[in-house]
């Protein structure tokens, strides 16, 4: 069939995964005949779409400009997101790394992760606003009645019992309007956790990962 799919940030996931899986099951083996392809990530595939003057990974490097990612939004250059989840994903193979006592690769990649952390933070965050800058192009902002308006509406209309609808319409394709996809929840519940309202996440897990555990994958 030929059909490929280059996604940019699914690699990462695989990494944070893979980590999750060999942390609740303990299977060593999976690591060790796996490990190889996560060196390549980690050390390969992701510094050729590293652009050397920032340190930061870089959609559009590399002839990765058409490349998709998990809500194929179309989005260049050293996205925050992108490079939120590299640091995630080099901290979780450090973790692997010590676990299987490859010390080398466990430093290296502890050292890269707080490296792009520090940057992406300089970089990419707005202290006027208290936020990360995630677009690709310069923004306006609303009056603050108007963007008020415009959230409580949504908010209003996009309600669904898993949470809120990720496409407002099924103007992509017949169903999408129903669709949940759960990925950026991970962030969400985790720092529900970490700030104190661990019943709040787990109320939200409940809604969200039973509201797809019902359902099929589709």
């Amino acid at each position: 069939m030929n059909y490929t799919l280059p996604l940019f940030d699914y690699p990462l996931w695989w990494v944070v995964c893979s980590h999750d899986y060999v942390w609740y099951t303990g299977d060593l083996d999976y690591l060790s005949a796996y490990y190889a392809n996560l060196v390549a990530v980690l050390d390969r595939w992701y510094p050729s779409v590293t652009d050397p003057a920032t340190g930061l990974v870089t959609k559009g490097l590399n002839g990765t400009a058409g490349y998709g990612d998990y809500a194929f939004l179309p989005r260049q250059g050293p996205v925050t997101y992108y490079n939120a989840l590299y640091v995630l994903a080099l901290r979780r193979a450090a973790e692997m790394a010590a676990e299987v006592r490859r010390a080398g690769d466990a430093d290296r990649w502890r050292r890269r992760a707080d490296e792009v952390a520090r940057v992406l933070g300089q970089r990419n965050f707005d202290k006027k606003v208290g936020a990360f800058w995630d677009g690709t192009k310069e923004g306006k902002r609303g009056g603050q009645e108007e963007s008020e308006g415009i959230l409580e509406y949504y908010a209003r209309v996009a309600a669904r019992p898993y949470g809120n609808a990720f496409y407002d319409s099924d103007g992509v394709a017949e169903g999408f309007s129903q669709r949940a996809y759960a990925f950026i929840s991970y962030f969400e519940l985790a720092a529900r956790f970490k700030s104190g309202m661990g019943e709040s996440a787990v109320e939200q897990m409940k809604r969200l990962y039973g509201w797809m555990a019902r359902r099929d994958p589709g």
